[in-house]
């Protein structure tokens, strides 16, 4: 399962965030499923004693609250019951990537997105693999194979994906397209549909990144929504389990167009988060869709069928600074600019790590559309202040360099 239009580079380089505190453990099980593996959450040392004693490996899911394919690994494929009846077979670590205490573990082992598993067998790292490897590297052949060696990297994933995977990350989008067209690619009956889909959906995506290749961007866009018609005719029990897959593609398919199509797209798109979260069979599976549904609802330009959801998962998750936060862009989206900063603030409290620097150009933008310049100056001026005391990620570096320029183009107060 992967988030293909998202990817979210990881830090390698944390420090302490001093006067901190951890949030409750409720925000950190928020994005666990209830059925669910037995997690050692964000204590690596005790997790490879245990594994010593043990003599088990360890298998360790990097992944943040804020990022809907980690999430929706743990509600729709690492809780799947031929996992779950491999639990005892390892020691199971969960490491918030945005963490100040996991900062040994990524300075030794940095990953280039997330989420990313780890399996470690007598202290050392056996494996790596990505959220990019399709949902067959985890759970396919599981009867005959090692859980442990599918999520490592074993036999079953299409090596175009992580080819192009690699092609994306590294801005080549010309490259990453061409990956998605090569020979055998369309019309392979050996080739499954979700590979498919990801790679005619990440190619989109990329064609979107690069000014030559617009013109690509059309017939592009009708071969990913082929290939979502496609993947949507599978049994139900795969659609389940590629949720993530096939709302990035139409997330990437939607972003892709213009006009009427885009609002088709966004339409469909809709549809088909509303009809999986109403099959949710707990709160926090159904919140998995949260952020997309809010993206969906945006692009369609009905916000307020946002508001439900996330005043739910509010409640659900009274420590997680993502429903606030992600209801605060809704409120502004309705020019509901007071409820709005209520929420924001409520995020602030909350939110910890370089995630924090969206929640503060989120509170800027509200006060950008109350016409508060004062204030947008001084919420820029407080959000670099804090960037001092966050250890920076690559996407949080550039949200900030952002923001020091917008805060140039203001008034010195």
């Amino acid at each position: 399962m992967s988030c293909r239009t998202l990817l979210f580079p990881l830090f390698v380089a944390l420090a302490s965030c001093a006067g901190r505190e951890r949030p409750p453990a409720a925000m950190v099980r928020a994005g666990h499923a209830a059925s669910e593996l037995p997690w050692i959450v964000d204590d690596a040392p005790r997790a490879f004693a245990e594994a010593a004693r043990a003599k088990k490996p360890v298998f360790v899911d990097v992944w943040a609250t804020w990022c809907h394919t980690c999430v929706a690994m743990r509600s729709f494929v690492l809780n799947d019951p031929r996992v779950l009846a491999r639990a005892n077979d390892a020691i199971w670590l969960a490491l918030d990537a945005d963490r100040p205490e996991n900062a040994a573990f990524f300075t030794e082992h940095p990953a280039p997105a997330l989420p990313t598993f780890f399996v470690f067998d007598g202290g050392a790292a056996r494996s790596q693999a990505g959220a990019s490897l399709p949902r067959e590297m985890w759970i396919g052949g599981l009867e005959a194979e090692d859980v442990l060696s599918l999520v490592g990297g074993g036999r079953g994933g299409d090596p175009r994906v992580a080819a192009q995977t690699k092609l994306q990350l590294a801005g080549d989008f010309p490259g990453c397209v061409k990956a998605a067209v090569l020979p055998g690619t369309a019309g392979d009956e050996s080739h499954d549909q979700w590979g498919t889909l990801i790679l005619r959906a990440t190619a989109l995506s990329c064609a979107g990144e690069s000014a030559t290749l617009a013109a690509q961007r059309a017939h592009l866009a009708s071969e990913t929504e082929m290939a979502i018609l496609a993947a949507l005719s599978q049994p139900e029990e795969e659609v389940r389990a590629h949720v993530d897959d096939l709302s990035s593609a139409y997330e990437a398919l939607t972003e892709g167009t213009d006009g009427a199509e885009r609002l088709r797209h966004a339409r469909a798109w809709c549809t088909f988060l509303e009809g999986r979260a109403a099959k949710a069979t707990s709160a926090g599976e159904r919140a998995v869709f949260d952020p997309h549904r809010l993206l969906a609802y945006l692009a369609v330009g009905t916000p307020e069928r946002a508001l439900p959801m996330l005043e739910q998962s509010r409640k659900d998750f009274p420590d997680d600074f993502n429903p606030p936060a992600r209801l605060a862009r809704a409120l502004e989206g309705l020019g509901r600019t007071d409820e709005a900063l209520v929420a924001v603030d409520e995020a602030l409290l909350r939110v910890y790590g370089p995630r924090t620097l969206r929640i503060y150009e989120i509170k800027a933008n509200i006060l950008r559309r109350r016409g508060d310049v004062g204030g947008e100056a001084r919420v820029l001026d407080a959000a670099v202040a804090r960037a001092k005391e966050i250890p920076l990620t690559p996407s949080a570096r550039r949200t900030l360099d952002a923001m020091i320029q917008r805060r140039a183009s203001l008034p010195r107060l």
